[in-house]
């Protein structure tokens, strides 16, 4: 790992002299954001005033036309990242602040992702950074995707709006959920930590929850939708044709009477209901902290291609009983996590009082709610589904509320469905953010194909799993460890 402070003049390695991003009078400082990490080509100008106060200047992103594919294509991304970066950014040019000839910082997404497409907005960010002689930082996906609520914060306070989070519920960590067509990932972030501090709870074993729904999308959808659809984020279409407005979801919790009444009307109409719920079949994986979606997909091929869902109305309801069991899975994983979290907590209460009391006196019942109530944020492409946001309240304060933990709360953080995709306003808000707490990155960096947000337990759950050791690996299949697990990060000098 590289860790190094560049003395003044601030030079790089071939000897570019870098100008400071620094704030420039009462303008605040000025963010250029690329994203190229998948399909999605996306360039944002952010201004990060005084205050904490944020505005987007400009943020246009074009997605490839994979259609024709039914799936995100490498080459065809590549060929639209080509395509649409550079009039991208000379469009977002003519929107830079009035005196203001370049952005202050450039950032670009660095990874994960695929690796051709990566390097298009990696290796186009440090040229621009090498021209205008401003910093330059390889922004973490993922990260952005961890961090948007934040932005989202931000942009409110740029309009003069208080924003609608409360102080934090636990003072010391929250949960994060990210789910999108890439990525499955249940996180547990420190307050005082927020870059480097994440530590995963959950990971998916299989697929990412956003393919599996994309693909099971491609199943359910009537032809003439799949047909109609102008991009390959068919979980998207599948929410509109499923669900005509939220007032109809009529989501109840799994126990209640009327759950039991649905699920019996749904088995007497259907042959295929229920639809298996992941672990729930085996008893040893029932707390398993991981998270598994192929078997819902399975399924979902198994009855269509029986011939079994023939009318629209029944492929309504396949397409609502496939979120709901995904969404009832995502969230069961964080009720388990903080139930252990409860446990644990009680456990030490009574070791604590043992020690004190020399076990003379017994232990009386403890009152202490370490987790009364719980601060989840969600991000990633799949909490754009409105259905989910609506799950995840209702399940969550249904499952946690106990006669010990009468009056649990859910505090669900969700950043505007139009930052919940790829884009490059989460990547500029990364970005700022690493150059805040004093870093930026060196022109030498390539992109990575896999960088996990913890520095542990990712990896090694990943060398475990593929029955490889870590040494074996070749270079392209390693997972950099942690947001500093990968080389080129230097320290600030003017901080």
């Amino acid at each position: 790992m590289s860790f190094c402070r560049i003395k003044t003049p601030r030079l790089t390695a071939s000897g570019i002299l870098l100008r400071r991003a620094r704030p420039r009078g009462h303008r605040g400082i000025v963010v250029l954001g690329i994203e190229t990490s998948c399909d999605d080509t996306s360039v944002a100008l952010l201004r990060h005033d005084h205050g904490a106060r944020a505005a987007l200047l400009y943020h246009r992103t074009v997605t490839s036309d994979n259609r024709l594919h039914g799936g995100i294509h490498p080459l065809i991304s590549l060929d639209s990242h080509r395509t649409h970066l550079a009039p991208l950014l000379e469009d977002a040019l003519r929107h830079l602040p009035a005196g203001t000839p370049r952005p202050d910082l450039v950032v670009a997404t660095r990874g994960p992702g695929m690796r051709s497409s990566l390097a298009v907005g990696l290796d186009t960010g440090k040229g621009l950074a090498v021209a205008w002689r401003v910093p330059f930082i390889g922004a973490n996906h993922m990260l952005g995707h961890a961090l948007t609520h934040r932005l989202a914060a931000a942009l409110e306070k740029g309009q003069g709006n208080v924003p609608t989070t409360d102080p934090p519920a636990d003072p010391t960590h929250f949960y994060t959920l990210l789910v999108s067509g890439g990525h499955t990932l249940l996180l547990r972030t420190p307050h005082d930590d927020i870059i480097s501090g994440h530590s995963i709870i959950a990971e998916t074993i299989d697929l990412a929850a956003g393919d599996m729904l994309d693909k099971c999308a491609r199943r359910i959808l009537p032809t003439s939708l799949l047909s109609g659809a102008k991009t390959t984020a068919y979980a998207r279409t599948l929410e509109e044709f499923v669900f005509s407005s939220p007032a109809k979801y009529d989501y109840y919790p799994p126990g209640t009477e009327d759950r039991l009444r649905q699920d019996e009307m749904l088995n007497q109409l259907y042959p295929w209901h229920p639809i298996p719920t992941p672990f729930m079949g085996t008893a040893s994986k029932h707390n398993l902290l991981a998270y598994s979606f192929s078997g819902i997909g399975s399924t979902v091929d198994k009855v269509m291609d029986d011939g079994q869902v023939h009318e629209e109305d029944e492929r309504r309801w396949l397409g609502r009983q496939v979120m709901q069991t995904t969404f009832e899975h995502l969230a069961r994983r964080i009720v388990l996590t903080v139930k252990q979290s409860r446990k644990k907590s009680e456990a030490e209460q009574r070791q604590l009082w043992k020690q004190i009391h020399a076990n003379t006196t017994p232990p009386p019942p403890f009152t202490l709610k370490p987790e009364g109530r719980l601060q989840l944020v969600i991000g990633g492409g799949v909490a754009a589904n409105s259905l989910l946001r609506h799950v995840l309240k209702i399940y969550l304060e249904s499952e946690l509320n106990t006669k010990t933990y009468p009056a649990f709360e859910v505090e669900l953080i969700a950043p505007p469905v139009k930052l919940c995709t790829d884009n490059a306003a989460m990547i500029a808000w990364a970005g700022l953010e690493m150059w805040n707490a004093g870093w930026r990155t060196s022109l030498e960096v390539r992109p990575v194909r896999k960088w996990s947000l913890d520095s542990t337990v990712v990896a090694e759950a990943d060398t475990k799993r593929r029955g490889v050791k870590e040494e074996e690996k070749v270079e392209d299949e390693k997972e950099a460890r942690g947001i500093f697990g990968v080389e080129g990060w230097v320290r600030r000098e003017d901080i």
